[in-house]
C-alpha cells in the first residue's frame, strides 16, 4: 500500500472519529406509560357549538423529565408509548425504530413489567419466559450496534393493603430483570425497590398527591372522577426521575453520571466575565442586551428574566447561585401571539419590561405588549414547559406589568403606560386580578403622578416590607435617568417618593430599572438593574441595597443622603458558598438536535428555515425570502442573531454554501438599524464574496455593495472583530461605540480584511446583534442552503 493511500485512509479514519466526538449523546427510553411523554393539554369540544377547548392534561411520564438531569451535550429520545409491552413494542416497530436511529454510544434504557404481567389484557399479556427472551434480545441487539442497555425494573403501584402496607403488583417480572441483567452483566435500575420505599415511607394519605386522582366534577376531562394508582402527576414523575439519577450512581453507571450536568464545568465566556474568583465581581455582571431585568429567588436559586421584544424566543430565563455568574437556562415564549403578526418583524413590539415571580410553588412571568395588554405565562420548573401565554388585561399602552400576591390571598398587578399607544405616559397604575392571575377583575388605578419631577416613570416593580407596599421604578428616561422608590400602606396609595440611586459621580449614566432581593439567609439586599450602552444594549449590573428607615438605599452612599450611586467593582453576595465561574453560552459547535439558547429569530420561526442537523455536526440554513416590498434586512425574519456579549470580541463563523438558484447568499452580519454583513453570494459566473453595508435600514435603505471578490470554493471563513471606542457625547454621557472590522478566509488560517471600519447602531430597543443567515431573492418550490460548521466568540 502506498504511503498516500495510508495517509487517506488515516485522514479518513480521523474524520471518522470527530464526528464521533462531536455527535451528540442519545438516551433512548423504550418503556409503558409510566415513563412515556404526556401531551400537557387536552381538547374538548362542545356538543353544542362545536367549540374546542383545550383543558389541562396533568398525566405525566417519568421519562419526561430526565433531560433536566442531563447536560446540552445529551439528547434524551422518549419513545416509551401507553399500554405497551415488550411484545407489542417490538411488534409495533417501535424497538426496530430505537435500533435504526441509534449510534455506537448512545444508550438505551429499557423497562416493561406493567402490561407485559396484565393476564386481563390478552394484547398486551408476554408470559415470563417470553418477557425474558424479549429483554435478552433488546439488551444483544442494542451491544451489536455498539450501544449500552440499561435495564430497569418496572416503578410500583401504588396499593395498600388493609394494614397500610404496600402489595407488590409485578409477581416475577422484577425478579427476571434482575437475573437477565446479572446474567448479561449490563447496569441494572431496581426502580421498584426505589419507588417501594418510597411509597411505603410516604402512606395511604401522603402518596396520593403523586398520583393522577380527581374527585367528580373536579375535572371535565374527568367528570365522575378518577383514582389513577399507576400513572403520575409532575411532581411524582419527577420524584421517580430522580430515583433513576440516584440509581445509575449509585451503580456507577459512569458513561451516563459524567454526562449529568452537575458533573457538566459551566460554560465561561473568553471575552467577558464578571467573576474576578477573589471574591469580588465587577459590573457589569451580563455585558449583554438583556434588557429590563427583574429577579427572583426560589430558596438557593436566582432567576432572571428581560425583555426579548419580537426576538423569539422571547422571555429568556436565566438562573444564578450567587446573583453574579449567570447560566441562560430556556426560554418562556417560544413564539409570541398572534403567531400570524408576529410571523414578520415588529421591531420594538412584542415583549415589554417583564417580571418573575413564584408563588404557590409555581413561577410566574408578566408582561405587557402596549398594542395588546398584559400578558401572563406560568411554570413548575423555570427550565420549563411554560404555559400558553394568557391575556390578562387587554388594553392599548398597558406595560411593564408586576404581578403581586398580598397575605389575604388577593392579587394585584402593578403597571405603566407606553405614550405611544395609550396617549399619556410618567404614570404607574396597579389593578386587582384573580388569584390564579389569568383575568383581570378591577379597573386600572393611578397610584402614581411622575409629572413633572419623575418624567417617564415605568418598570414598576411591586413589593411588600415592614407593613408597606413598595413600588421600585425607573424614571428620567433609559440613558439619563435615576431609580425612584416609591411606599405606602395602602395598596393603592397615597405613595411618598424617594430617589434611592442616580448616577452620581460615576461614568454609569441611567442606572435604573430592576428588581430587589436578598439572599437566601436574608441577610443581604442587592438591586440587579441595566445600563444603557447604546450600540451594546442595555448591560446588567449589580448593586449593593441597604434599608434605611424603611427606604431602599442602593449603590454607595458616600453622602450619607439616602441616594446611592452605582459600584464599578464590589464583594460579591454572601450566599455562604463559593459557586463555580459561569456565563451564558457564546459559541455553539451546531452539534446537538436543537439551537443554543443564545440564538434569536427576528419573528416567530419557521421550521422551514433550519435543520439542526447535529448528528452530521452542522446547521443548516434554507435560504429564505423577505418580504417582497422590502429593500433589505430589516424585515427578513430569518436572521439567525444573538446579543454582543463584550465591548471587545471577535466572532467567527465557518460554512459551506449551496445555492439552488442565482442571487442566493449567505453570511455573517451585524445587525441594527443599521448595519453590515460579509456574504457568500450565487452570481452569474459562480461564487463571490460580498461586503454590503446597509444605513438607517429601518426607513427603508438599499444596502450599498463596498466591495465583491470572485472565488471558486464553496466553504468559507467568516469573520468580524469588534472593539469599543468611548468619548462623551452630546447629552454629557459617555457613549460607548462598536467598531467592526470584516474579514474572510479560504483555509480557516489565513485572514484578509475586507472593510474598513463599520459603527454598529443598535436596533429598537435592542443592542445590536451579530449573528448568521441564508437568504434568496424570491419565493420558488425549493431552496439553496448554507451548512454552519462552527460558531465562536473569542477575544
Amino acid at each position: 500500500m502506498t504511503a498516500k493511500k495510508l495517509i487517506l485512509i488515516f485522514l479518513a479514519l480521523t474524520l471518522v472519529l470527530m464526528s464521533a466526538r462531536q455527535r451528540p449523546v442519545q438516551v433512548f427510553m423504550a418503556g409503558d406509560s409510566t415513563m412515556a411523554n404526556k401531551v400537557f393539554y387536552k381538547t374538548m369540544t362542545d356538543s353544542l357549538t362545536g367549540e374546542m377547548t383545550p383543558v389541562p392534561f396533568a398525566e405525566r411520564g417519568w421519562g419526561q423529565y430526565l433531560s433536566d438531569f442531563f447536560s446540552d451535550d445529551v439528547v434524551v429520545r422518549n419513545i416509551a408509548k401507553n399500554g405497551r409491552s415488550t411484545r407489542t413494542f417490538i411488534s409495533e416497530g417501535l424497538w426496530a425504530q430505537i435500533i435504526s436511529e441509534m449510534h455506537k454510544g448512545d444508550f438505551v434504557i429499557i423497562q416493561f413489567g406493567h402490561n407485559d404481567s396484565s393476564l386481563e389484557k390478552k394484547d398486551r399479556y408476554t408470559s415470563p419466559e417470553d418477557y425474558r427472551a424479549n429483554l435478552l434480545r433488546m439488551i444483544d441487539e442494542v451491544k451489536a450496534k455498539g450501544g449500552n442497555p440499561v435495564l430497569c425494573t418496572p416503578v410500583a403501584r401504588r396499593k395498600f393493603d388493609k394494614d397500610a402496607k404496600l402489595v407488590d403488583m409485578h409477581g416475577v417480572y422484577p425478579d427476571i430483570v434482575r437475573e437477565v441483567a446479572k446474567a448479561k452483566r449490563v447496569p441494572m435500575i431496581d426502580m421498584q425497590k426505589y419507588t417501594s420505599e418510597w411509597l411505603s415511607a410516604e402512606g395511604v394519605s401522603v402518596s396520593r398527591q403523586y398520583f393522577h386522582k380527581y374527585a367528580a366534577g373536579q375535572n371535565p376531562l374527568y367528570p365522575k372522577g378518577l383514582d389513577d394508582n399507576t400513572h403520575f402527576v409532575e411532581k411524582g414523575a419527577r420524584r421517580v426521575a430522580s430515583f433513576f439519577i440516584n440509581g445509575i450512581k449509585e451503580n456507577n453507571v459512569s458513561g451516563l453520571t459524567k454526562l449529568l450536568k452537575e458533573n457538566q464545568k459551566p460554560y465561561v465566556s473568553k471575552v467577558w466575565v464578571s467573576d474576578n474568583g477573589k471574591g469580588k465581581y465587577k459590573n457589569p455582571v451580563l455585558y449583554a442586551d438583556y434588557s429590563d431585568p427583574d429577579v427572583c429567588r426560589v430558596g438557593d436559586d436566582f432567576y432572571m428574566t428581560a425583555s426579548s421584544f419580537a426576538n423569539t424566543p422571547g422571555l429568556p430565563v436565566l438562573h444564578s447561585k450567587d446573583l453574579v455568574n449567570w447560566t441562560l437556562i430556556g426560554h418562556a415564549a417560544p413564539k409570541l401571539i398572534p403567531e400570524l403578526l408576529f410571523k414578520t418583524p415588529q421591531h420594538g413590539n412584542g415583549v415589554w419590561a417583564p417580571a418573575i415571580r413564584y408563588h404557590n410553588n409555581e413561577f410566574y412571568i408578566f408582561y405587557g405588549d402596549p398594542d395588546q395588554g398584559i400578558f401572563m405565562t406560568k411554570a413548575k420548573n423555570a427550565r420549563g414547559p411554560w404555559s400558553p401565554l394568557v391575556l390578562v388585561k387587554a388594553g392599548l399602552g398597558l406595560i411593564d406589568a408586576c404581578p403581586f400576591w398580598d397575605e389575604d390571598g388577593r392579587a394585584y398587578v402593578a403597571h405603566g403606560y407606553a405614550g405611544s399607544r395609550a396617549g399619556m405616559k410618567s404614570v404607574l397604575a396597579v389593578f386587582e386580578m384573580t388569584p390564579d392571575a389569568t383575568q383581570a377583575i378591577s379597573e386600572s388605578r393611578l397610584v402614581f403622578d411622575g409629572h413633572p419631577d419623575h418624567p417617564t416613570v415605568e418598570g414598576a416593580k411591586l413589593y411588600k416590607r415592614n407593613g408597606y407596599y413598595y413600588i421600585f421604578a425607573p424614571a428620567g428616561g433609559v440613558k439619563p435617568g435615576w431609580q425612584l422608590a416609591l411606599r405606602a400602606r395602602n395598596i393603592y396609595g397615597p405613595y411618598e417618593e424617594k430617589i434611592v440611586m442616580a448616577q452620581g459621580k460615576t461614568d454609569i449614566n441611567g442606572p435604573h430599572q430592576g428588581a430587589w432581593v436578598d439572599t437566601p439567609d436574608g441577610k443581604e439586599d442587592w438591586f440587579i438593574h441595566f445600563q444603557d450602552k447604546y450600540a451594546y444594549g442595555r448591560v446588567v449590573h449589580l448593586n449593593p441595597m441597604r434599608w434605611v428607615n424603611d427606604w431602599p438605599v442602593i449603590g454607595v452612599d458616600k453622602d450619607g443622603d439616602g441616594c446611592g450611586e452605582p459600584v464599578a467593582e464590589y464583594t460579591k453576595p454572601n450566599v455562604g458558598k463559593i459557586y463555580p465561574i459561569a456565563t451564558p453560552v457564546e459559541d455553539d459547535e451546531f452539534d446537538t438536535s436543537t439551537l443554543g439558547l443564545q440564538w434569536q429569530w427576528q419573528a416567530n420561526a419557521n421550521e422551514l428555515w433550519y435543520y439542526p442537523a447535529g448528528e452530521k455536526g452542522y446547521l443548516r440554513l434554507f435560504a429564505w425570502q423577505t418580504s417582497v416590498d422590502s429593500a433589505n434586512l430589516w424585515h427578513a425574519p430569518h436572521l439567525l442573531l444573538q446579543k454582543f456579549p463584550a465591548p471587545n470580541f471577535i466572532a467567527t463563523t465557518k460554512f459551506s454554501f449551496y445555492p439552488f438558484k442565482k442571487n442566493e447568499r449567505a453570511g455573517l452580519v451585524v445587525m441594527g438599524r443599521d448595519y453590515a454583513a460579509i456574504t457568500l453570494d450565487s452570481v452569474d459566473n459562480g461564487l463571490a464574496i460580498r461586503y454590503v453595508v446597509c444605513r438607517e435600514a429601518d426607513k427603508g435603505n438599499k444596502e450599498v455593495l463596498e466591495k465583491s471578490i470572485a472565488v471558486k470554493d464553496r466553504t468559507v471563513w467568516f469573520r468580524v472583530e469588534v472593539s469599543e471606542s468611548v468619548a462623551m457625547n452630546d447629552d454629557k454621557i459617555l457613549q460607548p461605540t462598536a467598531n467592526c472590522t470584516f474579514s474572510y478566509s479560504m483555509d480557516g488560517k489565513k485572514f484578509t480584511k475586507i472593510s474598513d471600519s463599520f459603527d454598529a447602531f443598535e436596533g429598537k430597543w435592542i443592542g445590536t446583534k451579530v449573528g448568521v443567515f441564508s437568504q434568496r431573492p424570491a419565493l420558488l418550490n425549493d431552496s439553496g442552503y448554507a451548512d454552519f460548521d462552527w460558531f465562536r466568540i473569542e477575544k
